[in-house]
């Protein structure tokens, strides 16, 4: 699975798909990896349910959290793992298993490398200042190191880089895994006039926490009152957030570090 990409329809763009998922071995990697390509190319998209894109770091969980509670229509933090719902780390086609639409599916591939099943629908973008994504994306990956297996080439790579190597990584190799933040902002704001895309930034996210909440309930259709987005904005506090999410969330989420 090491030279295993997308691409886009005409071939101009290309980028590397996941192959280490902490299984155990290899082969075990290297089957999942399989299953989960197979699983994303045989999915049957149900209109009912919303995508979330975004590059790694640039606040896809606490963007997930909210369209999950505008769908719900509470503001308790979900407990089940938004992997689970996750193109590129488990099978999407078992998303059903935990959660039943309507649902929100996320990935970190940009729209134009999945298959046309995926286009065209309503499409939630999450962006984020650059350089915070790069000192976000390496602490991130220097504390997964706790959490998953040592010998995860990726995680050891890093660990063995200073930031100013990491960075110069990040911003240039067009190998490394979802491709350059440059690039993928670069196609994803080109989406930003299409009627079924909503692009947020993560800054507003945190400094107008209220606004963007109202945004993206208006672009889904939930129609949820103000109190319950006070509730939400109030509940996706980063500190609250990373309190609540310790007690809530499950194995697979703790594994992996997602209410960092």
């Amino acid at each position: 699975m090491a030279g295993s990409y997308l691409t886009n329809d005409d071939h101009t763009f290309r980028v590397k798909t996941l192959s280490e998922f902490g299984k155990g071995s290899a082969e075990d990697d290297e089957q999942h990896g399989r299953d989960v390509i197979d699983a994303l190319n045989k999915y049957k998209w149900d209109d009912r349910d919303f995508l979330l894109q975004s590059y790694p770091k640039n606040g896809a969980h606490i963007t997930w959290e909210i369209m999950n509670m505008l769908l719900r229509g509470n503001a308790e933090y979900i407990k089940e793992s938004k992997m689970y719902c996750m193109i590129g780390i488990t099978p999407v086609t078992r998303s059903s298993e935990w959660f039943q639409s309507p649902k929100v599916i996320n990935t970190h591939y940009r729209l134009d490398v999945l298959p046309k099943e995926f286009r065209g629908q309503k499409t939630v973008i999450v962006m984020r200042n650059g350089k915070d994504t790069a000192v976000s994306l390496y602490k991130h990956l220097m504390n997964l190191t706790r959490n998953l297996n040592s010998q995860n080439s990726v995680l050891k790579q890093v660990t063995s880089m200073t930031f100013s190597d990491f960075l110069k990584e990040h911003l240039l190799d067009k190998d490394q895994y979802y491709g350059t933040h440059f690039d993928y902002i670069e196609y994803m704001w080109s989406l930003k006039d299409d009627p079924n895309v909503l692009i947020v930034f993560y800054e507003d996210l945190i400094t107008d926490t209220i606004l963007s909440i109202q945004k993206i309930n208006k672009f889904m259709g939930t129609g949820r009152s103000d109190e319950l987005i006070e509730q939400i904005a109030d509940a996706i506090n980063i500190d609250k957030m990373r309190e609540g999410k310790a007690t809530s969330m499950d194995d697979a989420t703790e594994r992996m570090g997602m209410a960092r």
